[in-house]
C-alpha cells in the first residue's frame, strides 16, 4: 500500500468493500481501481491548487459593504478621465458682474414733458391762491404790494400779472386747453419772486441764463421736481 493514505482510511474501505469482494471478485478489483485514481486525481488537483493563492475569505457582514479603491486605482482611474475627451474639468461658478452705473446725465435725466408740466399746473395752482390771498386779490395788486429788492424782477413780475390778467383763471377753468399757458405765466411770476427772496435761486438762475440752458423756472419749489434736484440734473448745482 502506499505511505499517504493512513491506516482507519484504509479499514473503512476495507470494511465497505467487504462483501462486494466476496461477492464477486472482478467487481471488487474494478472499484480498487476506480479508487485509486481518483485518489490519484484529487492529489493532482490539491498540487494544482497550492501553487496559486487564495483568495481573501469576506468576513461575516462585510457583503454589501462599500470598497475602497486602492491609490493605485484611483491614480489610473483619474489618468484615464483625463485623457478621455468627453470629461472636461468643472470651472468654478462665476458671479454675475454688476453692471457700471451710468453717469449722472443719464441715470438722472429729467422725466417726460407731460409729467413736468403735470407738476408745474399743480405749483401753480397753489402758488396764485397763496400769493393772491385765494383769489381776493389781483395778481398785480399784490405785487405792487411788495417791497422788491430788484426793480428788474419787479418789472417781470409786473409783467407776468398784467398777462394774467388777460388770460385769468376763470378762463383756464372753462377752456382746459389754457391751462399749460396759464400755469407757464404763474410760473414766471413765482420765478421772479423767489429769485428776489432766495440768493442760492438766483444764482442758479444767473447760470442758467449765461451757460445758454434758458430760463430756469421755480414752479414746483420743492419735491420730486423741486427746483434744487432740477438744478442738480442739468448741472447747474
Amino acid at each position: 500500500m502506499d505511505s499517504c493514505y493512513s491506516l482507519p482510511f484504509l479499514l473503512k474501505c476495507y470494511e465497505r468493500l467487504g462483501g462486494a469482494m466476496c461477492a464477486d471478485p472482478r467487481d471488487a478489483a474494478a472499484r480498487r481501481r476506480r479508487g485509486v485514481l481518483a485518489r490519484a486525481a484529487y492529489a493532482m488537483r490539491k498540487e494544482r491548487c497550492a501553487g496559486s493563492p487564495r483568495l481573501p475569505l469576506a468576513r461575516a457582514g462585510s457583503i454589501g459593504k462599500v470598497r475602497t479603491p486602492s491609490p493605485a486605482l484611483s491614480d489610473a482611474s483619474q489618468g484615464a478621465s483625463a485623457g478621455c475627451p468627453d470629461s472636461e474639468p468643472k470651472r468654478k461658478r462665476r458671479r454675475p458682474r454688476r453692471r457700471a452705473r451710468p453717469a449722472l446725465s443719464a441715470r438722472c435725466a429729467l422725466p417726460p414733458r407731460g409729467v413736468l408740466d403735470a407738476a408745474e399746473l399743480g405749483a401753480a395752482l397753489d402758488f396764485y391762491d397763496d400769493f393772491t390771498d385765494g383769489g381776493i386779490i389781483s395778481a398785480r395788486l399784490a405785487v405792487l404790494r411788495r417791497r422788491w429788492s430788484d426793480s428788474r424782477r419787479e418789472q417781470q413780475a409786473y409783467s407776468a400779472a398784467r398777462c394774467l390778467e388777460l388770460m385769468p383763471k376763470e378762463r383756464a377753468e372753462t377752456e382746459p386747453a389754457v391751462w399749460p399757458v396759464w400755469a407757464a405765466i404763474v410760473n414766471n411770476l413765482a420765478t421772479a419772486l423767489f429769485a428776489d427772496i432766495s440768493p442760492d435761486f438766483a444764482q442758479v438762475s444767473l447760470c442758467a441764463t449765461r451757460t445758454g440752458v434758458g430760463p430756469f423756472l421755480a414752479l414746483p419749489l420743492r419735491g420730486y421736481l423741486g427746483w434744487r434736484r432740477r438744478a442738480r440734473l442739468v448741472g447747474l448745482a
